[in-house]
C-alpha cells in the first residue's frame, strides 16, 4: 500500500497480515541521500552481532546487565538527536513513522516507558556485503523480566525503513512458526539468532525494490506516449524542414536544439502548477492560444514573403562557405520559440503529468523525466534534419524553389488559424 491506515495495524495485530508493506514510504531519492549522510559519519557494532553495524543501542543488546542497562538509558536521547542532525535537512525516517503511527492508530504513538525511563527509537542497522542476518524476535518480556510494563503488552510490532538497497539480497523474511523464549534459546544456541535453514522457507520475503524498478513501467509509459506525440508532424515539423532545406544542416541541427530547449519550458510551468491553472482558468488558456497563434502567423506570413527570394541566396553563407552565425543563432531562437509558445504542448504535457505520473513520484524524478523529453525532443529533430539535409533529399526541395517556402509558409498558417479559431470559440463560450 501506498499509506498506512487504521485497519492495516488492527489486521496485523489480530494475526490476519503478516506484514504491511508502505512503497515509498520515505520516497527514493531522499533516502539514497538519506542512506549516505548517516552511513558517512561513521557507526558502531552490536555488542552481540559484531558483524553487523548499527547506530544507536538495541535494548535486547543490554542483556538484563546493570551496567548495560544504564548505558542503553542515558545514551536514549542523545541517540535519537544523533539520528536527527544526521539526516538534516531532511526528517528522521523515525520522526515520520512515530507521526504517521500517532495519526492512523487511535491510541497515538508515544516512546515506551520501562523502570521509569524513556526507552530509544530509531535504531540505524548496516548490514554490508556478504553478512547474513540470522532470524531472531524480539520480545520485550524476556528482554526486561518481570518487568509489568513489558509483560502487559498485547502485541509487539516491529518496522524496518529501508534506505539504501544492494543490487541482490537484502530481503526480508519471515516465518509464521510461533517459537516460545525457551525453543528460541535452544535453537540459537551461543549465537543471536537462530539459522534460516533450520526454520525452512519464509512464508513472507519482501525486498525493497530500487528506484529503478520502482518508476520504470511509468517512465517507459511516458517516453512511449511522449515519442509518438513527437514524431506525429505540427509546427516544428515543419519549421525544421524549412530551416534545414533553406539554410543549411547547422541551421537546422540548432532549430532541433531550439525545441528541445523549448519543451523545458513546458515542463517547468507544469511541475510549478502553472498548467494546471491555465487548463482550470479558460481565458488565460485562451490567451495562450492567442500568443501562440499569432507567434506561428508572424513567422508563416514571413516564410511566405521571404518565397520571392531565390534559395541560392538566402543559404547565408559566410565567406569560408559555413552557414553565417546569425542564421544558427536565429535557427536556435525560432525552434525555441516555436515549441515554447505552442498551447497545445501545455495541454499534452499537462495530460501525461496528471494520468501516467503519479503523485508520489518524487520531484526530483519528474524533473529528470523532463529532461529525457527535452533531449529526445531535440534527438528526433536532429535526425529529421540530417534527413533533409543530404544532399540529394535538400537538392530536390531547392529545385521547388518558392514553392516549398510558400508549402511551409501555409502549413504554419494553417496551424495558426486552428489555434486561433479554437481560441475564439472558447472565449464566445
Amino acid at each position: 500500500t501506498e499509506r498506512l491506515r487504521t485497519e492495516h495495524m488492527q489486521s496485523l495485530l489480530n494475526g490476519e497480515l503478516l506484514a504491511i508493506r508502505l512503497s515509498q514510504f520515505i520516497d527514493a531519492p531522499t533516502s539514497q541521500k538519506l542512506g549516505k549522510q548517516i552511513i558517512d559519519k561513521g557507526f558502531d557494532r552490536y555488542v552481540n552481532a559484531p558483524s553487523i553495524g548499527r547506530i544507536g543501542m538495541a535494548f535486547y543488546e543490554a542483556e538484563n546487565q546493570p551496567e548495560r542497562m544504564a548505558s542503553y538509558f542515558e545514551g536514549v536521547f542523545d541517540n535519537i538527536d544523533e539520528l536527527r542532525r544526521r539526516c538534516a535537512p531532511y526528517l528522521s525516517p523515525i520522526d515520520v513513522l512515530r507521526c504517521t503511527l500517532d495519526e492512523v492508530w487511535p491510541a497515538g504513538a508515544t516512546l515506551e516507558t520501562l523502570y521509569g525511563k524513556k526507552m530509544y527509537v530509531g535504531l540505524s542497522r548496516v548490514v554490508q556485503p556478504d553478512v547474513h542476518f540470522l532470524a531472531h524476535h524480539d520480545i520485550l518480556a524476556k528482554d526486561a523480566p518481570g518487568n509489568y510494563q513489558a509483560i502487559s503488552l498485547q502485541g509487539q510490532l516491529a518496522a524496518n525503513v529501508y534506505l539504501k538497497m544492494p543490487e541482490q539480497g537484502g530481503e526480508l523474511q519471515i516465518w509464521q512458526t510461533e517459537l516460545s523464549p525457551e525453543e528460541f534459546d535452544q535453537m540459537r544456541g551461543d549465537s543471536y539468532g537462530i539459522q534460516p535453514d533450520l526454520l525452512g522457507a519464509p512464508e513472507v520475503q519482501i525486498r525493497p525494490v530500487n528506484v529503478l524498478q520502482t518508476y520504470w513501467p511509468e517512465f517507459a509509459t511516458l517516453a512511449l506516449i511522449h515519442f509518438l506525440a513527437v514524431i506525429a508532424p505540427g509546427p516544428d515539423f515543419a519549421v525544421t524542414i524549412r530551416q534545414s532545406v533553406r539554410l543549411g544542416r547547422q541551421a537546422g541541427i540548432a532549430t532541433a536544439i531550439g525545441i528541445g530547449a523549448g519543451i523545458s519550458v513546458h515542463v517547468i510551468y507544469t511541475l510549478m502548477g502553472v498548467g494546471a491553472l491555465l487548463h482550470s482558468t479558460p481565458w488565460l488558456m485562451s490567451v495562450a492560444e492567442v500568443l501562440g497563434g499569432a507567434y506561428l502567423l508572424y513567422i508563416g506570413w514571413g516564410f511566405l514573403r521571404q518565397a520571392h527570394t531565390p534559395m541560392e541566396v538566402s543559404l547565408a553563407e559566410s565567406g569560408n562557405g559555413k552557414p553565417a552565425a546569425v542564421s544558427v543563432r536565429q535557427s536556435l531562437t525560432l525552434g525555441f520559440m516555436t515549441n515554447a509558445t505552442n498551447p497545445k504542448a501545455t495541454l499534452f504535457f499537462l495530460a501525461v503529468f496528471t494520468t501516467v505520473v503519479s503523485a508520489s513520484t518524487p520531484l526530483t524524478t519528474q524533473m529528470l523525466y523532463g529532461v529525457w523529453m527535452c533531449l529526445v525532443n531535440a534527438g528526433w529533430f536532429v535526425i529529421v534534419s540530417l534527413i533533409f539535409t543530404n544532399p540529394g533529399v535538400r537538392q530536390r526541395f531547392l529545385r521547388m524553389g518558392t514553392w516549398f517556402e510558400r508549402i511551409t509558409g501555409i502549413l504554419l498558417l494553417g496551424f495558426s488559424v486552428r489555434l486561433l479559431v479554437h481560441a475564439g470559440q472558447r472565449i464566445l463560450l
